[in-house]
């Protein structure tokens, strides 16, 4: 659909496809405006969260995705009290990087339960040899703007990423 593409949502279907058959119950970290907790429930996920440490994204979520039955929840994963082993999934889409990797990567397996998927689309830094890369990224993107239209976060943003 024209307006929802940008350089997140164009990862969803990968994120999806990495979940068991069957995840009933998905976590998405950082969800930020909602949208790959809204494409969780239109993929047949029945239980989602929605968790983001910023208030003002969740609310702007709910209001986005009210009707959806998502359940949004403030705070950061590392503190949260989600039970161990309670998800099929964690996800987590270009927000890593606003937290402690490590921690959180430790934290997210301890989430899923055995035989569940632990899905993570994050930023990387790159060395001046990724130079043309960046330059084919940066024009394939530019392209796919001009071909979606491009739907901006109200989330925070951090940049660089550590």
């Amino acid at each position: 659909m024209r307006g929802t593409w940008n350089a997140n949502t164009h990862y969803h279907a990968v994120v999806l496809a990495a979940l068991p058959s069957g995840a009933s119950r998905v976590l998405d970290v950082g969800c930020g405006d909602g949208m790959l907790s809204a494409d969780l429930v239109d993929a047949g996920v029945r239980q989602v969260v929605g968790l983001d440490a910023d208030q003002p994204v969740l609310d702007r979520a709910r209001a986005l995705h009210e009707g959806k039955g998502i359940q949004w929840v403030r705070g950061n994963v590392l503190e949260v009290a989600f039970g161990l082993e309670s998800f099929d999934g964690v996800v987590c889409v270009a927000a890593l990087h606003h937290m402690d990797a490590r921690q959180a990567l430790m934290r997210f397996a301890q989430l899923v339960r055995p035989g569940g998927t632990v899905a993570v689309v994050g930023l990387a830094a790159y060395s001046w040899l990724d130079v043309p890369l960046v330059g084919v990224a940066v024009v394939s993107k530019l392209a796919l703007r001009l071909l979606y239209g491009r739907r901006r976060s109200s989330a925070p943003k951090r940049w660089p990423p550590l």
